[in-house]
């Protein structure tokens, strides 16, 4: 049996798949956010921004998943809450920090 056959049909079934999943995604779920939806994100960001200027780390860290995965730039990649908000603990204040939010 020829494999590469067998490989190229895959792939081809394989992505047939992708599409299939993909475009069941798009269709299947509201993407519209209610207004009460925004404006707990903005109240959410703006918390979220006032703990990193504050260098409040632990709240800061509660702003993720106990089983979070961060990856910051040219630093070690952090697995947990626990260990995301000891890799702050080094930072003693932030000069400037602010987040802006689009809506698309």
């Amino acid at each position: 049996m020829n494999f590469d056959i067998l490989r190229h049909l895959h792939s081809h079934a394989l992505l047939l798949y992708m599409i299939l999943v993909c475009s069941s995604c798009s269709t299947a779920f509201n993407t519209t956010l209610s207004t009460s939806d925004l404006e707990d994100i903005r109240n959410y960001s703006r918390q979220y921004v006032e703990a990193m200027r504050k260098s409040d780390w632990p709240t800061v860290a509660e702003s993720f998943t106990l089983e979070a995965v961060r990856m910051p730039p040219n630093a070690p990649t952090q697995k947990g809450r626990a260990e995301i908000e000891n890799s702050f603990i080094p930072i003693d204040r932030v000069l400037a920090y602010d987040v802006n939010l689009e809506q698309i």
